[in-house]
């Protein structure tokens, strides 16, 4: 069978030299129809957790567009560097080796020659060899690191053994600038070499006796003067390969990283950009256990407890909890657990309302509704369609006008200086509808009630909306009419509705076409027909984006709102009180002018906001 990708083989050693290799290799012409080997290969026998944390640190040596962009696997072998990549490219039937070149001079080229030497001399595949354009020490020696050490703690550290060597390796960060990966790594090498020492029981100068770790500067062997790696911050801060995800994903405009068993071996990880998952890469399950053990760790949860539900927030090191912030939620499933991020920006939650993407007859509709001064306003739509950023931003304009806003959350998901959040807390039985009575005795004039979730709640937040206060809350409903008859099913009277809901905004969130690529396309018959269908003026042409580095190729960016909002009126409310039904419903949201969401997707498409086909998927 004729193979579909060509093979290539990185050697890894992380060094300057390899980086050069990986980013020869990456560019490649035909890159993207190419498998790449990150290989790295070690003397030592073989060492189940360092071999983790080496496979860790091949798996961060491409960026983050060459991971997403490109198809990577990670290897650790164990022998001689030169052989052992022969034998792992002969077996996988590699098409090329690159290597970066350290190159050697005098005795020891005599001697042995190069790394690269001896793999061009017995591969049976073409080898490319990169030299970097300047090579720089980037390396500390274990002496020197030693040093440091004993100045920061002394000649010894007393404590609990787990403590102590977590106290160690924080310091060892830090001298080298480095991931949480190379602080364990030096840390062996510290002991391996003599100059860190583990004394379980040993008297000290007073006759106590106590455990602790002796820190010795100097060291009988020639592991001494060994060069510890130190790898660039990213952002001015060292990061942990957990923090490390979520910076790649940052940078690729996530909003989620899902983390997943595939099987007992591999674990998945995606991203959702833009709405869409899309692969990330793969991990072998040991790698992704201690992964999600890092972000459980950071969010303060049980890492203990890997058979139960647990939800945090992670704990996200200046400066980047400034501009986001992560919750982490890990599940038990069939082959593990699995682990989800949700990202937010917060420089991205707080909008005017005409920047959200809502049409003119939505944002007409939002005005009708704050006229009134008071009711309950509804924000509906399926999960992750922007609900509470609209809730937020409608909120905010109501923040300079001296009224007390008052929300309560589950969890809490944006800090809002103008508004005093409370978030739901069942253990302590503090419940949506327990806490909604609470803040009703707190004189508040607009309340926010994350999510209407059963009768308890909202008929109390109806009793608040009735009593001249504004109350805002969220629903996951399809569209305006079905909302009125969700109301209906969890036991409220016609009457009440009518009388109580001021208004309902539903909406999506759909891919925005990219601006970078975005070109004019004819319109076709079926789009013209389309267009009658709904009663909208076909256009001369239309817009498509092919795909440009700016969007990745996707030929989107970003994503905009599709909205339905009305006001309830009188016309409306006399309905509702007739119990009407869907189809009635929606017939009277017609004829008062309500755009479907289709309808406002169209017209967005005839403006070039998004594509054709991103409007058909709507409902």
């Amino acid at each position: 069978m004729k193979k579909t990708k060509k093979d290539v083989l990185v050697a890894i050693d992380f060094s300057e030299h390899s980086d050069a290799a990986v980013a020869h290799a990456f560019a490649f012409p035909d890159a993207s129809d190419c498998k790449f080997h990150l290989v790295h290969v070690i003397s030592d026998p073989v060492n189940p957790d360092h071999d983790r944390q080496l496979l860790e640190r091949i798996i961060a040596t491409p960026d983050a567009r060459q991971q997403i962009d490109f198809a990577t696997v990670a290897h650790v072998l164990h022998g001689h560097v030169a052989d052992e990549l022969v034998k792992y490219a002969q077996a996988n039937s590699i098409d090329v080796i690159v290597l970066g070149s350290h190159g050697r001079s005098g005795l020891m080229h005599l001697a042995f020659g190069s790394v690269a030497e001896q793999v061009i001399r017995k591969a049976t595949c073409p080898v490319v060899v990169v030299k970097p354009d300047a090579a720089e020490d980037t390396g500390l020696p274990l002496a020197k690191i030693a040093r440091a050490l004993r100045h920061h703690f002394g000649e010894t550290l007393v404590g609990e053994r787990r403590e102590t060597s977590a106290r160690l390796k924080s310091r060892l960060q830090v001298e080298l600038k480095s991931q949480e990966v190379a602080a364990e790594d030096c840390f062996v090498q510290l002991q391996e070499a003599g100059m860190l020492t583990w004394f379980p029981e040993e008297s000290d100068r007073s006759g106590e006796t106590k455990s602790h770790w002796r820190i010795d500067q100097d060291s009988a062997t020639d592991r001494a003067t060994q060069m510890v790696p130190t790898f660039k911050a990213v952002g001015g801060m060292s990061t942990s390969p957990a923090l490390d995800l979520v910076m790649r994903a940052v940078k690729l405009r996530a909003s989620d990283i899902h983390i997943d068993p595939l099987d007992e071996r591999i674990h998945k990880v995606r991203f959702r950009i833009d709405g869409q998952l899309e692969d990330y890469c793969e991990l072998d399950t040991s790698i992704a256990e201690h992964l999600i053990q890092q972000l459980k760790i950071i969010a303060q949860l049980d890492i203990a407890e890997p058979f139960r539900p647990q939800e945090g927030r992670v704990a996200l090191p200046a400066p980047l909890n400034e501009a986001l912030e992560a919750r982490l939620t890990c599940l038990p499933v069939f082959s593990g657990e699995a682990a989800s991020i949700r990202l937010f920006d917060r420089q991205r939650v707080f909008f005017q309302l005409a920047e959200l993407g809502l049409s003119k007859r939505s944002l007409h509709a939002l005005e009708q509704m704050r006229e009134t001064s008071e009711g309950l306003i509804l924000v509906t739509g399926p999960t992750g369609t922007g609900k509470t950023t609209t809730v937020y931003s409608m909120l905010e304009s109501f923040g300079d006008e001296h009224r007390h806003i008052v929300s309560i959350e589950d969890p809490v998901e944006f800090d809002a200086k103008f508004v005093r959040q409370i978030s739901v807390d069942e253990r302590h039985g503090l419940t949506f509808h327990q806490g909604l009575k609470t803040v009703l005795r707190m004189d508040p004039d607009v309340i926010f009630v994350g999510e209407i979730r059963d009768y308890d709640t909202l008929t109390t937040a109806l009793r608040a909306a009735g009593s001249g206060r504004f109350v805002f809350s969220t629903l996951h409903t399809r569209d305006v009419a079905s909302t009125i008859t969700a109301l209906r099913d969890l036991g409220i009277e016609n009457q009440s509705i009518a009388a109580k809901l001021n208004g309902v905004i539903n909406q999506r969130l759909v891919r925005r076409l990219c601006a970078h690529c975005r070109e004019q396309v004819d319109v076709s018959e079926r789009q013209s027909l389309t267009f009658a269908e709904h009663h909208i003026e076909p256009p001369r042409y239309l817009y498509q984006s092919p795909g440009c580095e700016k969007c990745r190729g996707t030929g989107f960016h970003g994503r905009t709102l599709v909205s339905e909002a009305v006001a309830v009126n009188e016309a409306l409310a006399n309905l509702i009180c007739e119990n009407a039904g869907l189809a009635e419903l929606t017939k009277q949201l017609r004829n008062n002018g309500t755009v479907s969401l289709r309808e406002d997707a169209m017209h967005k498409v005839i403006d070039g906001d998004i594509d054709f086909g991103e409007a058909m998927l709507l409902h």
